[in-house]
């Protein structure tokens, strides 16, 4: 029969030789060339043909590889190298999700542990104990990530139940946040609500004084908190400028924090009720002790 074997990359052409009564394609085979023959050995028994137009002078000598299909011992390989395969996307999820517990500071030594007995088990090629130890890796990872989330998720949900004057959108997050920690999907609920929070915390906004202003006034106004007895937030944050809370100037730049906490807004409110009697120009006793607060 008539046979082209393919050399390697690096050398060029291709083999012809012309052999009787071996199939070569199931055995192991060598090749050598001499003065323009090919030699081919499988098993002992040689066959000599000539080299083809299109190879090179010399080769050196090529052993080919038995194909996976040609016995069961290659059929068992092919079948092992498959499950190897799954053993290392195995192995892959499980290092994701210890590394995922190292990046948020949680207590990861057992999945460590577990991960280490599992890397050397691929090493020896002992899958059903690689696969065993990556998925208890994997499982030692995922309680500690999921538990950390569902903490995360119960203070970031109190966090934000505490701020104030949100506006319909940050409102809306909040209860896609809320909904999403009643149904235990702590790490998406983390997301929302993490996010909003640290946006709430920093959110203010620069009025500047007007004629005819007051900080009774400017509270009331829609596009800061929309109610007047809101306005002892105000004079705090702004303490450093405001010497007297009924005297405020034009042109003055007021900072103005547009989320404050339920808390804040309870004590501003009770102080604006309760202040008591005023005077222009006077520091009154109830207003340092609100400052104070």
């Amino acid at each position: 029969m008539c046979c082209r074997l393919p050399l390697r990359e690096r050398e060029c052409g291709w083999v012809v030789c012309v052999v009787n009564m071996f199939s070569f394609w199931v055995e192991p085979m060598r090749i050598e060339v001499l003065n323009g023959l090919v030699r081919v050995t499988r098993n002992g028994l040689v066959a000599v043909g000539a080299l083809g137009a299109a190879a090179c002078a010399s080769l050196p000598e090529y052993e080919l590889a038995t194909p996976a299909s040609s016995s069961g011992q290659s059929t068992a390989a092919a079948q092992q190298a498959a499950v190897s395969q799954q053993t290392l996307a195995n192995l892959n999820a499980a290092k994701l999700r210890v590394e995922k517990a190292r990046s948020l500071g949680l207590e990861a030594s057992e999945a460590e542990r577990f991960l280490a007995g599992a890397e050397a088990a691929v090493v020896e090629n002992d899958d059903a104990r690689a696969n065993d130890l990556a998925a208890r890796a994997k499982r030692h990872a995922d309680i500690a990530i999921n538990q950390y989330y569902a903490a995360s998720a119960q203070e970031e949900l109190a966090e934000a139940q505490g701020y104030a004057n949100l506006s319909r959108e940050q409102y809306q997050r909040y209860l896609n946040g809320k909904e999403a920690t009643d149904g235990q999907r702590s790490e998406e609920a983390v997301n929302i609500l993490r996010a909003l929070n640290a946006e709430l915390a920093v959110a203010q906004s620069i009025y500047t004084v007007e004629s005819g202003d007051s900080l009774w006034k400017i509270a009331a106004k829609d596009d800061i908190y929309g109610n007047p007895f809101w306005w002892p937030l105000i004079y705090k944050s702004n303490a450093d400028q405001i010497a007297d809370p009924d005297v405020i100037n034009i042109g003055q730049a007021l900072n103005v924090r547009m989320h404050p906490t339920v808390n804040e807004v309870n004590a501003a409110v009770d102080h604006a009720h309760t202040r008591g009697t005023w005077e222009l120009e006077t520091i009154e006793e109830a207003d340092t002790r609100y400052l104070n607060q």
